[in-house]
């Protein structure tokens, strides 16, 4: 073989290999490619879901299902927020792969992705099992993209993160996880207030408050107590068969009734600076059909439940209450 054959059969050799290599390139970044737009969970998983946990650095939250509703196990199965579990399952429905890249110590650590050490970097574990308790899907999820309209995620064994198109993220605190709040009032709504054995009624909502003998009342009487139940919130929750109500002796009633026949029955229990709040609904004796709507679709929330509200709020209206 001559030198001219021997130069041209090294340059096919290295024609060849550079061939080899950028086959090899495309390969690759084609099958990392043909991966972004695709769902990051598989439908399946979501065909038979018999609980989702979820550990963020802040605490554990058990999801059950329940019916069309969801419990969680950590509120003493009190139900989850309606829009919030609704919220969250379309996003982890529709998480689609916008972007994939290997993983790094130091890219672990910025996404937020690692499983131990500096708390503020730590990633949040969701899991979810099927009825057969088998764990059907794993996933960390960290940091936000910079817009807050992607996150950040991997799999526990995987080598790659992903970068996911949807906002996923959960609440601080383990009431906010659950249904709020026990009281949304219209101030104009109330047709009649009753404290103890007080009782204090108005013919419509431009007229004033009157007691029993007749005398009108300032609204201002009013308006922090009605104030409170505009939005009153809870910090914890009990069912009645794990509730003892003879720890707490010290008790006062309130009675709010709606224009529209609603009557909410409301028990306020106390000790040692601790108020836990009963409440269940009656009606006046011609209620609207959607008074009684509401009371059937609602009464589920608060039958055979004990909350816990602020020390604030709960002495507040136990001194109104008392009078």
């Amino acid at each position: 073989m001559n030198f001219a054959q021997i130069k041209l059969a090294g340059l096919l050799a290295g024609i060849s290999a550079l061939c080899a290599i950028s086959a090899l390139i495309f390969v690759r970044h084609t099958d990392s490619a043909l991966e972004n737009g695709n769902l990051y969970i598989a439908e399946e998983v979501f065909t038979d879901i018999a609980e989702i946990q979820i550990s963020t650095p802040s605490g554990q939250v058990t999801l059950l299902p329940e019916g069309h509703l969801w419990q969680v196990k950590e509120a003493d199965y009190y139900y989850a927020d309606f829009n919030l579990m609704h919220n969250l399952l379309t996003s982890l429905k529709t998480a689609r792969i916008a972007n994939k890249q290997n993983t790094t110590p130091n890219l672990i650590t910025e996404l937020n992705l690692q499983t131990s050490g500096d708390k503020k970097t730590l990633a949040s574990s969701l899991s979810i099992k099927d009825a057969q308790g088998r764990v059907v899907e794993h996933i960390l999820l960290g940091a936000s993209t910079p817009d807050k309209e992607g996150t950040f995620a991997m799999r526990p064994t995987d080598t790659s993160i992903y970068t996911l198109n949807q906002y996923i993220n959960f609440p601080k605190q383990l009431f906010s996880w659950v249904q709020q709040p026990i009281t949304s009032i219209e101030e104009n709504n109330i047709q009649q207030l009753k404290l103890n054995n007080k009782q204090y009624r108005r013919k419509d909502k431009s007229y004033p408050f009157q007691t029993q003998q007749g005398k009108d009342l300032a609204p201002s009487d009013f308006a922090q107590i009605l104030q409170i139940f505009q939005y009153l919130p809870f910090e914890k929750v009990i069912s009645a068969q794990n509730f003892d109500d003879t720890l707490y002796p010290n008790r006062a009633y309130i009675s709010l009734t709606e224009f529209d026949g609603l009557v909410r029955n409301i028990e306020i229990l106390t000790d040692n600076n601790v108020y836990w709040l009963k409440q269940t609904f009656s009606t006046t004796p011609l209620p609207t059909r959607q008074t009684n709507d509401y009371i059937k679709n609602n009464s589920f929330l608060y039958d055979g439940w004990y909350f816990q509200i602020s020390p604030i709020e709960g002495k507040r209206l136990f001194t109104y209450a008392n009078g």
